[in-house]
């Protein structure tokens, strides 16, 4: 294992520093393989009982830095900063500035709402994802993609709620909503007389003594990394309070001391209304007035997750097993599950992620054309719900209501639309406020045309490895949960089906891949796909 270390912190006090005992040898394993092929790059762990913490770190600073990260590494975490926000809701709610129910409508009375129910939205609505507003606001250009919301200003944001939703009824269920928490940051910023980070530190930050918690860059941020490589970090303004707060593992430990510690929290409000469950939604997780929930009865964990270009990030903890974990990546590479796993006894539901498909959705599976050259493929992969554009790389959705979903990483929902027989026969994609139908074209031909059959995990692993189609185009071949998993450089993982002996098919594109053996040796896959047939060696 690289650069493994424990930092071991009594009352959440830096007290002595100690080689590591290793984590459970499952959790060890799944960082040992990610660190290998590269998708982890640095990683910090935090586990708590009680008062005391106990800090893991593993890899390197960066690509270009081999030393280890630190206790005091920090980290850009995201959503997490979502928690925060919430938070500071609930201390100026209970010091009597502002209301949970308080309306947009009252707190910015010079906006005329171009849809008059949002103005009616309510601030625990936008703490909640329950607000109905989209997932980013349409106005959000993204200049700098590196870097989204660098450029985003409070006019802007101004300008997007007012004008947000025309001629649309708001979907009162949980729909994530970076919008909707960013300008519930923005708000608590304006009824403090003050910014966003001022009013979290005075209220929240100082009184948990999390006192290196920042937004700005310091000497002590990592550099973050997507497929490998060093990627920019990310900056905001007016909406901070979604996502802008960056910390070190052991400060952000600090944060569970109002539910795990023994000793009292300099907090106002009753920080055990919290963990009470405000609502539920079919395919989401539960959500109180700061965290999403995941468990039942009493072995709840309350977690969050957050992530970045860069930066991947989990926090979670237990109240009834006294237990909480941190993990802070500096890769994008999605850390959530592995959070959950930490825990001595997770819940049943073994996915954190906030959609699942555990009902049939295959009225909606096939493809659907805005035009002859840009087509959406909907499809369902290892038991979630994605939809994929021509040239783009899939994305998840998840269900905000009848035949309706959200898109998880961009503004955009898709509404389907069915004929008298109740069969679905058109898409109307919603983005960045125009409106874009697209009949159904064709059910999914890769499906039709191939049938999946069974192969053992043995013939599988023989097909692992690299394979190299051109210079800076490498085909990576994984075996994941039984699944055989394929990465083309600068793509994401998708998955691949077996239709025949060493032959396999996508269900996200049409595409096929066979791969080629010598002496029952695989020494080739060839790449099926628009008539073409590309062969890539093994490496």
């Amino acid at each position: 294992m690289q650069y493994l270390w424990k930092f071991i912190l009594l009352s959440l006090l830096l007290s002595e520093f100690a080689r590591a005992n290793a984590l459970p040898e499952k959790q060890e394993q799944w960082i040992e393989d990610r660190l290998s092929s590269g998708e982890l790059i640095g990683m910090v762990i935090a586990g708590i009982k009680g008062d005391t913490v106990e800090l893991y770190t593993y890899g390197k600073m960066s690509v270009k830095d081999p030393r280890p990260p630190g206790a005091d590494s920090q980290f850009e975490i995201g959503s997490i900063t979502k928690v925060f926000t919430n938070l500071l809701l609930a201390e100026m709610v209970a010091k009597g500035t502002l209301f949970y129910d308080a309306k947009l409508a009252e707190l910015l009375p010079g906006i005329e709402f171009t849809n008059p129910a949002v103005g009616q939205i309510t601030l625990q609505e936008l703490g909640t994802h329950t607000s109905g507003l989209p997932r980013l606001p349409a106005n959000l250009k993204m200049s700098n993609p590196a870097d989204p919301y660098q450029d985003y200003s409070a006019k802007d944001l101004l300008d997007a709620i007012k004008t947000t939703r025309p001629d649309q009824e708001l979907q009162k269920v949980i729909s994530y909503s970076n919008f909707g928490v960013g300008l519930l940051g923005y708000l608590l910023g304006q009824a403090d007389n003050s910014t966003y980070f001022e009013a979290l530190e005075k209220h929240i930050l100082k009184p948990l003594g999390m006192t290196t918690i920042t937004t700005a860059d310091t000497k002590l941020l990592l550099p973050g990394h997507s497929a490998g490589e060093i990627v920019a970090n990310w900056h905001s303004d007016s909406l901070a309070g979604a996502g802008a707060l960056r910390s070190n593992a052991s400060q952000l430990a600090r944060l569970f001391v109002p539910w795990l510690s023994q000793n009292p929290n300099k907090l106002v409000h009753n920080t055990s209304a919290d963990l009470e469950i405000v609502t539920t939604s079919d395919n989401q997780p539960s959500v109180s007035r700061a965290w999403m929930v995941l468990g039942n009865n009493e072995n709840k964990i309350y977690w969050h997750n957050g992530g970045t270009g860069g930066f991947s990030s989990f926090a979670g903890f237990n109240p009834s097993a006294n237990e909480g974990w941190i993990v802070l990546s500096n890769s994008s590479y999605n850390i959530t599950d592995f959070g959950i796993s930490l825990f001595t006894d997770p819940p049943t539901q073994a996915s954190a992620s906030p959609t699942t498909v555990n009902q049939d959705f295959s009225d909606y599976f096939g493809f659907f054309a805005i035009s002859p050259d840009f087509v959406l493929s909907v499809f369902a992969r290892q038991d979630k719900l994605y939809v994929q554009a021509t040239g783009q790389a899939p994305l998840q959705i998840a269900v905000s209501g009848e035949d309706e979903f959200t898109l998880l990483s961009v503004d955009a929902q898709l509404v389907f639309k069915r004929n008298a027989a109740g069969t679905v026969i058109q898409a109307v994609l919603h983005q960045n406020g125009q409106i874009m139908p697209a009949p159904r074209v064709a059910e999914d031909t890769s499906i039709q045309r191939l049938t999946e059959i069974k192969v053992d995990e043995v013939i599988l692993n023989t097909y692992t490895g690299s394979f190299e189609l051109a210079p800076g185009a490498v085909f990576q071949v994984k075996l994941e949960k039984g699944q055989l998993m394929v990465k083309l450089s600068g793509q994401t993982w998708l998955p691949v089906f077996a239709y025949d002996k060493d032959k396999f098919f996508y269900k996200a594109v049409d595409a096929q891949l066979t791969f080629n053996r010598e002496e029952s040796k695989v020494v080739s896959l060839t790449l099926h796909q628009n008539g073409a047939n590309q062969t890539a060696p093994k490496h």
